[in-house]
């Protein structure tokens, strides 16, 4: 066996070598390809190697990219704050690039600094999966001693319908994954290490992981995930209470662990304080607000619907589960770990520490997920901020980890009756769960799916519990690898955006005028959005952050702010007459019905209104002057007098 510090090495040198190939080809996974539509002489699949771009990924390619794309011509370029897309520091809390000392422990946003846009780009990306399956290989090499299973377990994780489907989110899910796992592993060497050399490196590690996964600030997956590291870590103090390792140099331990502790909770305090009046507009938001859940609202089906994930697509999903990404879940096999789990604890055999924990923290998040929790304690354990299928992603990587451990055991197998008991009981969990997801989604569990899953899930089970691991990966990843391996488009450069031509257009207009407000109207926000990453002061697409000052002088006395004052995508339509007002469309969109000329729009400070059509209200017309049409890309661009 190979030793695992010589395994570690070689399993980060290949992600090295793979950021390294992905940042100079410029190679990402964004769905950015869609934005060939702006140019019909371009190919829709340009700069798309294999795969196909997801318009379901909105959030990603048209938001986040536009906004990233965006902070090269921000004042200055990389500012902390920009209207653009927020009120207040919106760039912090959007994750983007942003000269502030935060990016010292962000490394998945150095590339910005140290490349042009397109490799940055490219980087940003490469090092999501760095991060994510660096940080999960050495958690699973220090839990199980066993590089195979390691690997499996990583990749299990990583392509995964949960981690794919979610995987280009704003919520910088994989590395926020990829930190917790690092933490984790560098909190065991501070705690356990036998020499000060890797306690220093430990603290030095965990310090940048734990900042890097705080800032992320999205508390939905961090509150969970914290849960499931601090359920971890007692695991691993129960197993070591025999032998007490840290009592070795611990005043040594001690000092570094605790400055450790410091340094984050410092930078921490900094950091929320300079995004103080930024989070409370945040928190004072109709959404998402400082809303109080208190669990109960996952169900049994789509908690354990996971490997029905396998016939779901992006025109393919439960319509009862919102959309597809929604929808996606990981293959949980835990219940068959914790029937092994059970099995020996019935007859005294050793269980571990670990694995006992894992378990609590199950049954913990589960009685969430199904059952709820009185408010008082969702709001004493911060699991009042997560709500739906967000804890999903805790469980489903306790899951894994659970069920890993159980393939590295190396004692006796469980008997062939046991096997056999703990199987028949696991098909017939997974026949009532077909029942169940038939009845919560119309029929998308029809008989031949149904049938599909019990099988296959019976025979992983089967594996499982067997400990033929070959057998068990191939069951489990060739099917996942088919089903969410492209679910990413494997894509080159930015150029459906920076060589659209309305980019260009708008870029120069915006540079010369950078001071000058926009308006620009659609029903498509992606195109308001699309005008921001030119340069663009627009009004209106996307506020992370809602902007109160510049919807008062729409509402002087407040009196449609609820429906305004919430992270939106704003549109804005031309009404019959005047100005309508505002109507909200969804939980994230409202639409601001108001004339073109309207006197609102100069006082408001806007120089530049943009259409999808050519004006012809003469009204309009006769206050404002045609600056530049583009009709391919569908953008006709008028400067108010």
């Amino acid at each position: 066996m190979i030793p695992r510090s010589r395994a570690a090495v070689v399993f980060l040198s290949g992600l090295a070598l793979l950021l390294a190939v992905e940042t100079t080809l410029a190679i990402h996974g964004s769905s950015v390809g869609l934005w060939n539509k702006l140019d019909p002489g371009r190919s829709p699949n340009a700069g798309v190697l294999a795969g196909t771009p997801r318009p379901i990924r909105v959030d990603e390619w048209g938001l986040t990219t536009p906004a990233v794309v965006s902070r090269t011509s921000a004042n200055p370029p990389y500012s902390v704050t920009d209207d653009r897309w927020g009120a207040g520091k919106t760039p912090l809390v959007m994750s983007l690039p942003a000269r502030h000392w935060s990016m010292l422990v962000r490394p998945q946003l150095w590339g910005y600094f140290l490349f042009d846009l397109e490799r940055g780009f490219a980087f940003a990306w490469a090092m999501k999966a760095v991060l994510l399956c660096g940080g999960l290989f050495l958690l699973l090499v220090r839990l199980t001693d066993d590089i195979g299973v390691a690997l499996l377990g990583t990749a299990w994780v990583f392509f995964s319908g949960f981690v794919q489907w979610w995987y280009s989110s704003p919520t910088m899910m994989p590395e926020t994954i990829g930190c917790v796992a690092f933490a984790l592993v560098a909190a065991h060497e501070v705690a356990f290490a036998p020499d000060r050399k890797r306690i220093v490196v430990g603290a030095f590690v965990l310090v940048v992981a734990a900042l890097d996964f705080a800032m992320s600030l999205y508390p939905p997956f961090q509150v969970p995930l914290v849960w499931l590291g601090t359920f971890l870590f007692a695991g691993w103090i129960w197993e070591h209470r025999r032998e007490r390792p840290w009592r070795i140099a611990w005043w040594f331990r001690l000092a570094a662990g605790g400055l450790a502790v410091v340094v984050v909770a410092s930078a921490l305090v900094v950091y929320l304080l300079e995004l103080r009046d930024t989070l409370t507009i945040l928190r004072n938001t109709a959404y998402p607000g400082a809303r109080v859940a208190t669990g109960g609202d996952l169900g049994w089906a789509r908690l354990f619907g996971g490997s029905y994930g396998f016939f779901m697509g992006e025109s393919n999903a439960p319509a009862a589960w919102d959309n597809v990404c929604e929808a996606s879940n990981f293959v949980l096999l835990f219940p068959v770990a914790l029937g092994a789990i059970a099995w020996r604890a019935a007859r005294r055999r050793l269980v571990g520490g670990v694995a006992w924990c894992l378990a609590a923290f199950l049954a913990l998040v589960l009685s969430w997920s199904l059952v709820g929790w009185p408010r008082i304690l969702a709001l004493a354990t911060g699991f009042s901020v997560t709500h739906g299928p967000r804890p999903l992603v805790a469980i489903g990587l306790a899951s894994v980890i659970l069920c890993c451990t159980e393939l590295s055991r190396r004692d006796d197998h469980e008997n062939v009756k046991a096997r056999v008991a703990i199987s028949s009981c696991w098909i017939v969990f997974l026949a009532a769960t077909a029942v169940a997801v038939s009845r919560a989604t119309g029929d998308f569990a029809t008989l031949a799916r149904s049938i599909a899953i019990v099988v296959i899930g019976g025979l992983a089970g089967w594996l499982l519990l067997a400990r033929r691991r070959w057998a068990f990966a191939a069951c489990l990843l060739v099917p996942s690898i088919y089903a969410f391996g492209l679910v990413n488009p494997i894509a080159k450069g930015l150029g459906p955006i920076l060589d659209a031509k309305l980019y260009g257009e708008v870029g120069k207009i915006a540079h010369d005028d950078p001071e000058g407000l926009w308006a620009v109207y659609g029903n498509e926000v992606v195109a308001a959005d699309f005008f921001k990453a030119a340069g663009a002061r627009v009004v209106n697409g996307t506020k992370v952050v809602p902007i109160l000052d510049q919807m008062h002088v729409f509402d002087p006395d407040s009196a449609s702010q609820p429906i305004y004052n919430r992270y939106a995508h704003i549109e804005l339509a031309v009404p019959h007459g005047g100005f309508r007002g505002f109507e909200l469309l969804h939980a994230d969109t409202f639409r601001i019905d108001i004339e073109p000329n309207h006197p609102l729009w100069l006082k408001l400070g806007v120089r530049y209104v943009a259409f999808p059509f050519a004006a012809t209200n003469p009204a309009f017309l006769a206050k404002a002057d045609l600056v530049t049409s583009i009709p391919e890309s569908g953008a006709w661009i008028y400067r108010l007098r």
